[in-house]
């Protein structure tokens, strides 16, 4: 039994540095995960994650290696926290199974925007922002956002969000509908709700 730890935020980069910070990245996933698959000594393969999610880049790819391991090597989700693109990953496994008390779900896209002309005008500077290209990084963090800025943050998160959708859909074998509304939504699920939506396929204890 191979056992890949995936604990902490994720994030698309490969530093041995991350797991000092307590994060795990996709390229560290994907090598683990190719790893094992030709490891002939190597027979089943545990994700044991707790994680609360992470970047988007680089999630789609790793959830994809995943599923595609499983055909030739079974792969199994066990999980004691799994939000967000951690849920992404494990969900992408043959089977999913939590401890009761788990969080699970949380599936949705979320940005942040923080914009500082007020402080930069309080220090007294002063940016110019020019542009060539009508939607060229219309939300800068040196002006304002404006609603034509916010639509265009609003259209890449609901473009992600789909793609997650997608992702869950065919991993878990229910319809979109479902799953946008009963298993996703951003809503979050301890333990055995979790199953009673088809999140996950049951309860056990990391040792069973």
């Amino acid at each position: 039994l191979a056992t890949i730890t995936i604990k902490g935020p994720l994030v698309n980069m490969d530093h041995p540095m991350l797991r000092l910070f307590g994060m795990t990245g996709y390229p560290e996933i994907r090598d683990a995960l190719v790893a094992a698959v030709n490891d002939p000594e190597v027979k089943e393969i545990l994700l044991d994650i707790d994680s609360g999610g992470g970047q988007v880049a680089g999630c789609d790819d790793t959830g994809n290696l995943i599923r595609a391991v499983h055909k030739v090597k079974p792969v199994t989700t066990y999980s004691d926290t799994m939000a967000s693109a951690a849920y992404w990953l494990g969900c992408s496994a043959g089977k999913v199974y939590s401890n009761k008390s788990a969080l699970v779900g949380s599936i949705g896209v979320i940005a942040t925007f923080k914009e500082y002309s007020k402080q930069n005008e309080m220090e007294g500077v002063t940016v110019s922002i020019i542009r060539a290209g009508k939607y060229k990084a219309l939300a800068d963090p040196n002006e304002p956002l404006s609603k034509a800025a916010e639509a265009q943050i609003q259209a890449m998160v609901d473009a992600a969000y789909g793609v997650f959708i997608d992702h869950v859909v065919a991993m878990r074998g229910r319809s979109y509908e479902y799953t946008d509304k009963t298993m996703a939504d951003g809503q979050e699920f301890i333990g055995q709700a979790a199953v009673d939506v088809g999140l996950t396929d049951g309860i056990t204890t990391y040792d069973a």
